[in-house]
């Protein structure tokens, strides 16, 4: 689901707010030392396309924690308080890049199994 909101548009530039809404799944090895109390930890990084002088990331609200985890997952929220979504325009990746420097918006989120399946039904 994407959704694209022009907000204010003039000769200096424009702001255009844009919600987009999408599933993935991630995989790796299955560890069971910590099972079924583990924790997980999930980067996403968005690079923009367009040099920096034509488009930036712009944080609005990143202490507004609308993430959803999978059944069997939820939130650390005590660690995710402390963990946001930021914007940089100035990305060490893209220092010496052909076409400028690009907008990146990194996030980290905190997830942990839900054990009580675990407890209540198998053990």
């Amino acid at each position: 689901v994407r959704q694209m909101d022009l907000k204010w548009a003039n000769e200096k530039g424009s702001l255009v707010q844009c919600k987009m809404k999408f599933r993935a799944q991630f995989s790796e090895g299955l560890e069971l030392r910590t099972f079924p109390l583990d924790r997980q930890l999930l980067r996403v990084k968005i690079t923009a396309e367009l040099p920096v002088e034509q488009f930036q990331f712009i944080v609005v609200n990143s202490r507004d924690k609308r993430f959803e985890a999978p059944c069997g997952w939820d939130m650390d929220e005590e660690m995710q308080k402390q963990c946001s979504a930021y914007a940089r325009t100035m990305d060490y990746n893209f220092l010496f890049r052909p076409g400028g420097q690009r907008s990146c918006v990194s996030m980290l989120l905190h997830v942990q199994r839900d054990g009580d399946f675990y407890f209540h039904n198998v053990l």
